[in-house]
């Protein structure tokens, strides 16, 4: 079984770091990708991960100070580098590729870009080129992380998240929201605005040949209400 925890930790962390640290080692994942590290404070992170165990790691090139991506495992992985991807996705994209476990984990993290929709949506278009190849070679994959949107007055109350087609093009295409399966009516939200109005926008989808081994999907609400994170975190468990 793999246990993949993915988790946006807002901002890098900061001074959080020792909360959200203690999380993680609590909730025993096998794998860990991190949306919104930062480096150089995010050695620390790193540090204290590799002393409990999850000793093979890998950042997406984010300068310092910018938000990007952390994969940590307790098993080895190699990293692939998708020369299709956009320049602007490359720090908020990482593919790690688990030979021993026959996995790859896609983990990746849709940023706003500041109401630049053509941006979300080539990142997205991205990630349904890389989701389609994969299908193609019926590779066992998860995409995970902040997917910053999700389904119209299902994952919201209303109807404004950006891109949902998109979201909806990769269920179309055969490809499974781990949560949503196992929660077909449910109502859970990842984030909150200031407003109060929340959303569901921290996702995992697998792979048609993936989501038959799926286990569970469940989401930890308890960090986000305590302010370790304004994000909840999820879990997925599948057999490898």
């Amino acid at each position: 079984m793999m246990r993949l925890l993915t988790w946006n930790i807002r901002h890098g962390g900061g001074n959080r770091t020792s909360d959200i640290a203690h999380v993680l080692v609590q909730k025993t994942p096998d794998v860990i990708a991190l949306n919104e590290f930062r480096m150089p404070r995010g050695q620390r992170l790193q540090n204290i991960l590799r002393h409990n165990g999850w000793e093979h790691q890998a950042i997406a090139a984010a300068a310092d100070g910018v938000n990007g991506v952390l994969v940590a495992a307790r098993m080895p992985f190699e990293t692939a580098t998708d020369h299709a991807v956009p320049e602007f996705c490359r720090d908020r994209w990482l593919e790690a590729s688990f030979r021993d476990a026959n996995i790859k984990v896609l983990a990746v993290h849709i940023p706003t870009f500041n109401n630049a929709d053509h941006q979300k949506e080539q990142f997205w278009q991205a990630i349904l080129e890389r989701a389609a190849r994969l299908q193609e070679t019926n590779t066992h994959a998860v995409v995970v992380g902040g997917l910053n949107t999700g389904k119209h007055r299902v994952d919201e109350t209303g109807a404004t998240l950006r891109c949902a087609d998109c979201f909806e093009q990769m269920e179309k295409a055969g490809w499974v929201d781990a949560w949503r399966s196992r929660n077909p009516t449910g109502r859970e939200y990842t984030w909150f605005s200031a407003k109060g109005n929340g959303f569901r926008l921290d996702h995992a989808f697998l792979s048609p040949a993936l989501a038959p081994r799926l286990r569970s999907a469940e989401y930890s609400h308890q960090e986000r209400e305590e302010g370790v994170s304004d994000h909840s975190l999820l879990i997925v468990e599948f057999n490898v």
